[in-house]
């Protein structure tokens, strides 16, 4: 059985709406026990119109949205609403983990879109409020801001758009050609076909292959879908290599179960920044329309898989022994089961390694000195195994810029 399943077999992500999770459940107790009071202090009806103030300059109003794609322009409503509802609940104690994931996923991805960075901000907001899952019932800031949409004030007509972002994801698609000046895409391993419009001006070639996110039309009478994120164009490798990838962790077109297991896979991956790190790792190229990401990479090694999460986890320790020796650039080496990080002359490092994998650190170093990266490997002397990573280093450029923003 692959990591992948049975990570999954343990795994039930909650969607919003029924069987409300524990962090949920606790905020809505919260909220409750405020609005319950008959004595409110001053200070926090202050705080509270700072709030609804703070709300009304943030959340984009109709007027603001004149001229955009009717379906594209509910779908912005609602992650505006959502974005400031994950501001407001932040500082919650709930939130802590969430809190600590998007931070970490901001300083290792600087999602900006490029050239600072692949994962562009339509990408990233998406992810981390309706695919991040936290918390014991792995709920998202989409699922709680669903199961408190009605002591929110939320009118029901109006919840339907977060539900829809909530049981999104993004998918592979090939380009079928434009029909009634929609684009039709079409899913490679369900055939499912979408016809869509594309905010972000792309309008594509036949045969090409897209990741993206595709959102129905909530709005009756309106048959189309939209296409919420800036096209990644996969170049590079044909669908039958797609298809051999996701059999490879067992998501198969013969799978009785393929939505469901398709739809784990591609919302949540094999671990946390999966499909971040795909991204991240495959740019090609861009344009101000789109952006070419290339191969598939070392995302097929399940012990990439295995490690990428203990490697995050320590990532910070990592840096900070690694910023002591950044001029020597190190190789840097976590054991697990000494809980110790070590840094590595690069020379002395290779050394101890095989004829085969020492040209394979070789290209991995030189290649991550070109992009400034540390090589980072990670050691699990029970299973005998050692993998290793290349991160982006925030050098010292980058923390001056992180500081001034702080102060």
């Amino acid at each position: 059985m692959s990591l992948y399943l049975s990570r999954l077999a343990r795994r039930s992500v909650k969607t919003g709406g029924k069987g409300m999770g524990l962090v949920s459940s606790k905020i809505r107790n919260k909220f409750l026990k405020l609005s319950q009071r008959k004595i409110v202090p001053i200070s926090e009806s202050a705080e509270a119109r700072r709030i609804s103030a703070e709300i009304s300059k943030t959340v984009k109003t109709h007027e603001q949205l004149r001229g955009y794609d009717p379906v594209h322009a509910i779908y912005i409503l609602a992650q505006n609403l959502a974005s400031v509802f994950a501001e407001q609940i932040s500082a919650l104690p709930e939130m802590k983990e969430y809190y600590d994931a998007v931070a970490h996923a901001e300083d290792i991805y600087m999602p900006q879109g490029p050239p600072i960075s692949p994962l562009t901000g339509s990408y990233f907001t998406l992810w981390a409020f309706f695919d991040l899952t936290f918390g014991k019932d792995q709920e998202t800031v989409g699922t709680c801001f669903i199961d408190l949409a009605d002591i929110l004030k939320v009118h029901p007509e109006q919840q339907r758009a977060p539900q829809l972002l909530q049981a999104s994801r993004m998918g592979i698609f090939e380009h079928c050609g434009t029909k009634r000046k929609l684009i039709e895409l079409k899913e490679i391993l369900t055939g499912k076909a979408h016809f869509c419009v594309c905010p972000a001006g792309y309008p594509g070639k036949r045969g090409e292959l897209w990741y993206a996110r595709i959102l129905p039309s909530p709005i009756v009478g309106l048959d189309y879908s939209v296409v919420m994120t800036t096209p990644y164009v996969l170049i590079g490798h044909a669908i039958s290599e797609w298809i051999n990838f996701f059999q490879r962790h067992a998501v198969s077109v013969t799978d009785p179960e393929l939505e469901t297991t398709l739809h784990q896979f591609m919302k949540y991956g094999p671990s946390r920044y999966f499909w971040n790190e795909f991204i991240f790792e495959a740019y090609f190229n861009h344009r101000h329309d789109v952006i070419f990401l290339e191969g598939i990479s070392q995302m097929n090694e399940d012990e990439h898989d295995q490690y990428l999460d203990v490697a995050y986890e320590q990532l910070d320790n990592i840096f900070m022994l690694y910023r002591q020796f950044e001029h020597k650039h190190p190789v840097m080496l976590y054991d697990i089961q000494e809980r110790r990080i070590y840094a590595y002359p690069y020379d002395e490092f290779q050394e101890e390694l095989s004829e085969k994998s020492q040209v394979m650190l070789r290209e991995q170093y030189e290649e991550a000195l070109r992009k400034n990266k540390a090589v980072v490997f990670i050691r699990d002397n029970e299973a005998r195994r050692l993998v290793s990573y290349a991160f982006q280093y925030p050098g010292q450029q980058e923390r001056v810029r992180k500081k001034r923003k702080a102060r």
